[in-house]
């Protein structure tokens, strides 16, 4: 997430607001991952007319699968700019 000249804080002394950049991430590396693969069932056959004509036909059924996690990652704190009041927030807040 990126966001440019958010408000962070106003100067007391000049009363002038001080914009920032902000580059925030909870991005999270080395996830274990968890792949299945379903049963394949294939078949074919050819019929030959003549010698100029062959007729093909193949199908594939596969299983079904129920629904499972591919990848889990975890809700973890966005890094925000060192303000003291700032709460940290993770990325189910932030939508």
């Amino acid at each position: 997430m990126t966001s440019n000249n958010v408000l962070v804080a106003v100067d007391s002394t000049t009363l002038e607001v001080i914009p920032i950049d902000v580059i925030a991430s909870d991005r999270q590396e080395g996830l274990p991952v968890s792949y299945k693969s379903p049963l394949s069932i294939a078949a074919g056959i050819e019929y030959i007319f003549s010698e100029e004509t062959k007729v093909h036909f193949a199908c594939e059924w596969f299983a079904p699968l129920s629904t499972y996690v591919v990848m889990q990652p975890e809700s973890d704190n966005f890094i925000r700019n060192g303000s003291p009041v700032a709460r940290p927030i993770d990325s189910a807040e932030t939508g």
